[in-house]
């Protein structure tokens, strides 16, 4: 990891020599330099990416699944009772019956492998969900134990500046021997 996130900026592409994007070495940077965080807190962090990236294929996931298994679904539906409305006719011998008959039952079997998997879908959605939660409380009570990041290094150069009467202005574009410094 380079000391400072300028080097992952001046990068051909958009990726450092560890593989991270350039955002996600400005994370870490910040992570370790500036906020100096825990490493139960990163790795809290880490899994709560991890969960939440879960939750987005889950819900992709579902959301296809529910598209084209009930499309599916409704098609074979309509399939075993045009199958069962032939099976009434009286003009049929026990071979053709027989051989609906197990058109039928593989039919709803289908029906029933596809209502297994939509709701395996569901299933996986509901648990990414608990998941990110319970991943977003323990990162929440990790935070709430570190407690809030002591004044950053631009706080202290305003607060200083004030202190001694250099008003913002004066500093940004302006005069420090102006109106708005006092000796």
């Amino acid at each position: 990891m380079p000391d400072n996130p300028a080097i992952c900026a001046t990068t051909a592409t958009l990726r450092d020599w560890h593989g991270q994007s350039m955002l996600g070495c400005l994370e870490q940077w910040i992570e370790d330099k500036v906020e100096i965080i825990p490493l139960q807190e990163k790795e809290a962090r880490k899994k709560w990416k991890e969960a939440l990236e879960d939750l987005n294929v889950a819900s992709s996931e579902k959301k296809e699944a529910e598209r084209t298994i009930n499309i599916e679904v409704r098609e074979k539906n309509t399939e075993v009772k045009v199958l069962k409305t032939q099976l009434k006719r009286r003009l049929m011998n026990d071979a053709e019956r027989n051989k609906l008959n197990t058109r039928i039952t593989l039919l709803l079997t289908v029906i029933d492998e596809q209502k297994k998997l939509l709701k395996t879908s569901k299933e996986r959605l509901k648990s990414s969900e608990e998941k990110v939660a319970s991943s977003r409380k323990l990162l929440d009570t990790l935070k709430a134990e570190r407690g809030s990041v002591e004044s950053s290094l631009v706080a202290d150069i305003e607060l200083l500046l004030k202190r001694i009467a250099i008003e913002r202005a004066a500093y940004h574009g302006g005069d420090f021997d102006g109106a708005y410094c006092r000796r």
